[in-house]
């Protein structure tokens, strides 16, 4: 959207994601200084359930990842679309949907590396963004994304590193004290 700028989109979103990954479960925090402050997200894969939290705010969203999110146009895995990645070459999934809500497409390329992977068992009913059909045919995570909701914003995501340890479960939790209200 032309009215939006960079520094807008920086301060309300921020322009650095940190992810956190378990077998089961994982989470995303930005840096975003707008009004609501840094948002995290929690993804807990056994109970299909997602949480997004904003630092300056008394609620947490809860939404279910197990419901289809729309009509599904396309999936293809293209080998000719190759991006290097931290230094290996990465191959790309393509993934374009149409919004059951609001009629929106989001046309997305994720770019992986199969030498980051995760379990398919744990990812089939993670239907948001189609999540379950990009690592039933990757198994891996995706270390690039060119998403583009048509016709309001196109991001690009690129891992800048990627740290093999342990996570703690602590990053898996929501704030206490904040009212949990229901997206569905």
């Amino acid at each position: 959207m032309e009215n939006l700028t960079q520094e807008m989109l920086k301060k309300e979103i921020g322009d650095t994601i940190i992810g956190y990954v378990q077998e089961r479960k994982y989470a995303m925090t930005n840096n975003a200084k707008g009004d609501l402050g840094a948002m995290k997200m929690i993804f807990l894969l056994d109970e299909s359930i997602m949480y997004i939290e904003y630092e300056k705010s008394d609620t947490i969203q809860m939404s279910r990842i197990d419901k289809i999110p729309g009509e599904l146009l396309k999936m293809e895995e293209n080998n000719d679309d190759v991006k290097n990645v931290l230094g290996d070459k990465c191959p790309s999934i393509r993934l374009e949907y149409k919004d059951s809500q609001y009629g929106l497409e989001t046309r997305s390329i994720h770019y992986f590396n199969p030498k980051y992977r995760l379990n398919k068992e744990a990812y089939q009913n993670h239907k948001y963004g189609y999540w379950n059909l990009f690592v039933n045919k990757s198994g891996s995570l995706s270390v690039r994304n060119e998403d583009n909701l048509y016709p309001i914003y196109k991001s690009v995501m690129e891992a800048f590193s990627i740290e093999e340890k342990e996570v703690p479960d602590e990053f898996f939790k929501i704030s206490e004290g904040k009212v949990i209200k229901s997206m569905d």
